[in-house]
């Protein structure tokens, strides 16, 4: 009876574990936009080929506009996953899911996240292409189901005296972001996985119990699947062959592995041989590398595979995939998060090692031979001497006579170590021939032996005493990680914007410039219309579409910053939207903010002009509507004009003008010189040059504003602004040395012509006390006339 509540106990501990993962993998699945899993399309168009077809494509050829990218891969997982939806209409699938034109793969997300456009309609969802994708993952979740549950049962045979290590083991790779998130994809590595797992069930199985011909059978049918899902499964090859031949046997017994070994390489090759023969016959190798080096040159690796390639591409790329990657491979987790897992890691490896020290050497080294105490003398060192040297032989010898039959417990381990080391290499040395082999999923077909030398590293600090403590933890503490990584960083960014809301429009300014294909630029917000020096300016541009048949158009907008003279500032180029395109916005109007960077020592009027074409190499879209330069110009068009303060910069005694003035300004900063244009036009920038020198220390920061009036002395423009737009605020001016400061002063489009008067002063903020001004120690007044312009009429 004891034995029986035990074993509901054990059944109880892993269901928990499995309705776990369905939960995660299930939202996982459903949260995932289709297409956005690693190769997630590429995938099912093999499928959906052999479902099509019912044959198998050929790699680089292109049958009835169809070229299947992925035909080099191994062809059970597409053979099966083509049966499954043999009986939905997949054509569809084209029109549903369209490659976002704007995507290109980055780790940080520059241009998007998603490879393929939204579906934006409820109604597609129903259609055969997508049922038939979410038809797939569940498959995977049932792929992923039966890899935990043989994990479990082969963390029970490789650790018995552990009863909670299966859990805690299998809850460290099976609630792996990584691995649920393969597991909802499209993809042959999730049937390599769980077939990978129950092959190295076999191995550990077998090691502790008798073999017999149905075993050897089954081992073949499983080694020959393996090869069939993908080819790095060869690794799986040296593990089972090690566990055959170095199982606890009889001398006599040597013959009797001979013809085992052949009954199960018979079967493996009657599985997966006829591939084999099939590639050589197509493509004049066994497996095809040849056409694939061929037809994939892009994904081959140019330059030596060194060292620190290995270390700081191969290494560095799984250490960023292993422990949660997502979308096209390429939404990570922060640093903190990965580097916290991996502390975790090192930890437990560190008291693997230890355990395997106190284990396996202690014994090796000591066994029940203990040094007796004596006094120190020749005699006494000669017997100690002796006992060491005939000990030393017997453990010697020991070791030779056993050469050929290991324990039972180092053969169980013997498999998994063996296919980790052999799957290992085996990705390095694809790696040495092709970029991006890194990936942290590669080696979740070796699950059993990571959750174990894992969950045997972390148990041994406290000699395993509370192993039920650590295994709830890690099953909590990765269940939690699992939901949390998803949900905050990587669902999100398939998230696309809610449609602008009225009241942010209300405060940006009206355009409504209509562009060929559809396209209107709504409006434009800018962050500030005066931008001090080595300020940022941040400026947003709302589109939509002003055509209920909105085409294919896809605008790429060049956004320009110019100078009066029409000198470029800065660009930006952008898709209004990385993730979509026109024709998926709907009622929707989206934005896109851009940052432009005012050079420290520019100064007056900016203009920010927008320039749209079709796509980043098509032509240039025309403009219509609200248009400056009139309907039909593919010209950059002004939307926006700012102002750019400048900055205080210091000169010598010979940069100071001709003509030069004596007031000074609260008894402490001098007017050394003023300059003015003598003609200035309406709309324009008025520049007021003023050069200072400091008479005595500053303690206060002083505002300056600079007043034009006309005739009536009715105020008609001014600026008011700390020097340098606060840059460089008077209290921090240097002593003694000459500064020049210009304050550019916009004049209104409407201003009439005639002469004006230009006024200055100084006060402090937000007291508004003007400062006195003073010329030779005689008190003037808290306002300076500068000077006059003549503002001539507009040009024609």
């Amino acid at each position: 009876m004891r034995e029986r509540i035990a074993g509901i106990h054990f059944a109880g501990r892993l269901w928990v574990l499995i309705v776990i993962y369905i939960l995660i993998a299930i939202w996982y699945a459903n949260s995932l936009p289709p297409g956005e899993g690693v190769d997630e399309l590429s995938h099912f168009k093999y499928v959906q080929y052999v479902a099509q077809n019912r044959r198998l494509p050929l790699q680089g050829r292109q049958e009835g506009g169809v070229r299947v990218v992925m035909a080099y891969h191994s062809p059970l997982y597409y053979i099966v996953s083509a049966i499954l939806i043999h009986d939905l209409d997949t054509s569809d699938l084209h029109i549903t899911l369209r490659p976002n034109p704007h995507f290109i793969w980055s780790e940080t997300g520059r241009d998007g996240w998603n490879a393929v456009l939204p579906v934006s309609s409820t109604a597609a969802k129903h259609r055969g292409g997508l049922q038939a994708i979410q038809r797939l993952r569940s498959f995977g979740i049932v792929l992923g189901v039966i890899t935990l549950i043989v994990s479990y049962k082969a963390v029970q045979e490789l650790l018995p005296d552990h009863p909670w290590s299966p859990l805690g083991a299998v809850a460290l790779m099976g609630l792996n972001p990584s691995f649920i998130y393969m597991t909802v994809n499209i993809h042959h590595d999730v049937l390599l996985a769980m077939l990978f797992t129950v092959g190295l069930y076999g191995c550990i199985y077998h090691a502790t119990h008798d073999l017999q011909l149905s075993d050897l059978v089954i081992g073949g049918v499983v080694m020959g699947a393996v090869i069939l899902t993908k080819l790095s499964g060869l690794a799986l090859l040296p593990a089972m062959m090690a566990v055959l031949w170095l199982r606890p046997i009889k001398m006599q017994d040597w013959k009797n592995r001979f013809w085992q070994t052949c009954v199960f390489g018979g079967v493996t090759l009657l599985v997966c041989g006829w591939w084999f023969v099939r590639n050589q016959v197509l493509y004049g190798d066994l497996i095809g590398l040849n056409v694939y080096l061929t037809y994939y040159t892009h994904n081959l690796r140019r330059s030596p595979f060194t060292w620190s390639v290995f270390t700081g591409e191969f290494l560095a790329q799984l250490g960023r995939t292993f422990w949660g990657a997502f979308g096209f491979m390429h939404i990570l987790l922060p640093f903190s998060w990965r580097r916290g897992m991996w502390i975790m890691t090192g930890i437990a490896l560190l008291g693997y090692v230890v355990s395997m020290v106190r284990n396996f050497l202690k014994p090796i080294l000591f066994g029940s031979f203990v040094l007796q105490p004596s006094v120190f003398n020749f005699a006494s060192l000669s017997r100690n001497f002796t006992r060491w040297a005939s000990y030393i032989s017997k453990k010697g010898r020991a070791v030779v006579d056993n050469a050929y039959r290991l324990p039972e417990k180092s053969v169980a381990w013997l498999g998994p170590l063996v296919a980790l080391a052999g799957l290992f290499v085996f990705f390095v040395r694809f790696a040495a021939q092709t970029l991006g082999a890194g990936h942290g999923r590669y080696l979740l077909p070796v699950a059993i032996t990571l959750g174990s030398i894992l969950i045997g590293g972390l148990n041994a600090y406290t000699r395993w005493r509370h192993q039920r403590l650590v295994s709830i933890v890690l099953l909590v503490g990765m269940s939690s990680y699992a939901v949390a990584s998803a949900a905050i960083y990587a669902w999100p960014k398939y998230k696309l914007p809610d449609s602008i809301m009225d009241v942010e429009l209300a405060e940006a300014m009206p355009l409504g410039i209509h562009y060929d294909g559809g396209v209107e630029l709504t409006a434009v917000k800018v962050s500030s219309p005066v931008a001090a020096p080595g300020q940022w300016v941040q400026v947003r541009t709302y589109w939509s579409t002003h055509s209920s048949t909105v085409g294919h158009t896809d605008p790429y907008v060049y956004l320009t910053l110019v100078t009066d003279d029409d000198h470029t500032v800065k660009t930006a180029n952008f898709w209004p939207e990385a993730a979509t395109v026109p024709d998926r916005w709907g009622e929707r109007i989206v934005a896109k903010t851009s940052a432009f960077h005012i050079p420290p020592k520019l100064s007056g009027h900016l203009c920010l002009k927008v320039r749209v074409r079709d796509g980043k190499e098509g032509p240039w879209l025309l403009a219509r509507g609200n248009v400056p330069l009139g309907n039909g110009t593919a010209s950059a068009i002004p939307i926006f004009k700012l102002l750019a303060l400048g900055s205080v910069q210091e000169i010598g005694e010979f940069d100071l003008p001709a003509e030069q003035r004596s007031e000074v300004f609260a008894n402490t900063i001098q007017l050394r010189s003023v300059q003015l244009p003598q003609h200035v036009q309406p709309g324009h920038v008025l520049p007021v040059a003023f050069y200072w020198q400091v008479l005595d220390t500053i303690d206060e920061d002083y505002t300056l504003f600079v007043h034009v009036l006309d005739q009536n002395d009715i105020l008609v423009a001014q600026l008011d602004s700390p020097p340098g737009g606060g840059t460089m605020p008077t209290s921090s001016w240097p002593h003694s040395k000459p500064l020049l400061d210009t304050y550019p002063v916009a004049l209104p489009d409407d201003l009439e012509p005639g002469e004006y008067e230009v006024y200055i002063g100084m006060y402090t903020w937000p007291d508004l006390i003007r400062q006195p001004i003073t010329r030779d120690g005689v008190y003037l007044s808290d306002v300076l006339r500068v000077g006059s312009v003549i503002v001539e009429p507009p040009e024609r």
